[in-house]
């Protein structure tokens, strides 16, 4: 792990690049495909990478996040990720749940929710590079569409 994150913190491989393949780092580094696979998982538990099905490993930071995990393992997390970071440049819109997402959000297909999404940086604003892209649904009722058209965050004209 520790010449991969050395190439990432010295810009070697910059932030938002992909990595090589696996078999390419194995290549790279002449080590084995588990240690790679390692490597990449602690890469990812300390917030440097991000890995996506079929798109492969892109770099999220040049340096460790402190205490960044990856997968939130209960509602504290949640609310500390909440609270360490904010969202850079929120995009705002209202949406039909299609079945997809009412399947995720447990609500009927056709109801109206707002969706706010965009990358998050670090409150204290030491490091500029995101950390996660953060996505949230809020219900479309009348106290959330008065909020957000003080906010000025959601795209669509009609709330």
């Amino acid at each position: 792990m520790r010449a991969i994150s050395d190439d990432i913190s010295s810009g070697r491989v910059a932030v938002g690049a992909r990595l090589p393949t696996e078999q390419e780092l194995c290549s790279q580094y002449r080590v084995g495909r588990h240690t790679i696979r390692e490597a990449i998982r602690r890469l990812v538990d300390v917030g440097m990478v991000e890995r996506r099905p079929r798109l492969g490993t892109s770099v999220i930071s040049a340096e460790p996040v402190v205490g960044y995990r990856w997968l939130p393992e209960s509602a504290e997390d949640i609310a500390a990720n909440v609270n360490a970071t904010w969202i850079v440049r929120p995009r705002g819109t209202v949406i039909k749940a299609d079945e997809a997402i009412a399947h995720r959000l447990g609500c009927n297909v056709g109801d109206r929710w707002f969706r706010f999404a965009g990358p998050r940086i670090l409150r204290d604003r030491r490091m500029r590079e995101p950390v996660c892209f953060s996505e949230q649904y809020v219900p479309n009722t009348a106290k959330a569409r008065r909020v957000i058209a003080n906010c000025g965050l959601v795209t669509r004209r009609r709330l």
